[in-house]
């Protein structure tokens, strides 16, 4: 199995998890690790995150990460992240930030 398959079966997870009122964040960080192994096995270097959400959010857009630090440190998800996916679920939240692969230009 690669690691988009991965990815997806924790994302999914994670939705599932949040609907049943569980803290879906372990699987958030499972899938945001896949994606940058992902990246890291095309032979990028360095991603940005992507985040339209929330207030704690929007203060990481943007920021470029090299691969292997973002791998140790995990900006994404954020565990200050104010988005419930499910209504019922206010108890935990659901970081919609994403990677996105930083291309150098020629």
């Amino acid at each position: 199995m690669g690691f988009h398959e991965i990815k997806m079966q924790a994302y999914e997870e994670a939705i599932k998890l949040s609907k049943e009122g569980k803290d879906p964040f372990n699987h958030l960080k499972i899938a945001s690790r896949m994606e940058l192994l992902h990246y890291q096995s095309q032979g990028l270097k360095k991603v940005s995150i992507f985040s339209t959400g929330c207030d704690a959010c929007k203060k990481k857009n943007g920021k470029v990460y090299y691969i292997g630090k973002a791998i140790v440190g995990m900006p994404i998800p954020n565990k200050r992240c104010a988005f419930h996916l499910h209504p019922k679920n206010k108890k935990y939240c659901f970081c919609r930030c994403a990677y996105l692969p930083e291309v150098d230009k020629c």
